[in-house]
């Protein structure tokens, strides 16, 4: 059983992606790694900065977002609501578990997502 590395906002992008994004490399690569966290129910190490979403977005420049500064709030409003629940590694059923709970079911979307150009495919779910 394989690993993850996820950063903290797309552990909340997951539950709602379906299938649109910045390219047609990582839309096929969010799917994959979507597909085998549902699938294989990996152990999964909440990281700062890069993960395995990244490697196949066009904002990643050698290792780096782009646009770091607007993605690290995004990372750190949902790490602040689920982090005391999983702690830093967790099976990726635990961590749905706890965005669910302390983020979609308490109301907290919205100022969880702050100003997200993907937020409205989450709201109409």
């Amino acid at each position: 059983m394989s690993k993850y590395l996820i950063r903290p906002h797309h552990m909340l992008c997951m539950q709602f992606f379906e299938g649109k994004g910045y390219s047609d490399g990582f839309v096929a690569s969010m799917a994959a790694i979507k597909e085998k966290l549902e699938k294989e129910d990996p152990q999964v190490e909440i990281v700062e900065g890069t993960d395995d979403v990244c490697k196949n977005c066009p904002h990643n420049m050698s290792g780096a977002c782009e646009n770091e500064d607007s993605v690290r709030q995004h990372d750190k409003r949902v790490y602040d609501k689920v982090i005391e629940t999983v702690g830093n590694s967790a099976k990726w059923s635990s961590i749905t578990k706890a965005i669910r709970e302390n983020i979609i079911d308490s109301g907290k979307m919205r100022e969880t997502c702050g100003k997200c150009q993907w937020s409205d495919i989450c709201f109409k779910n």
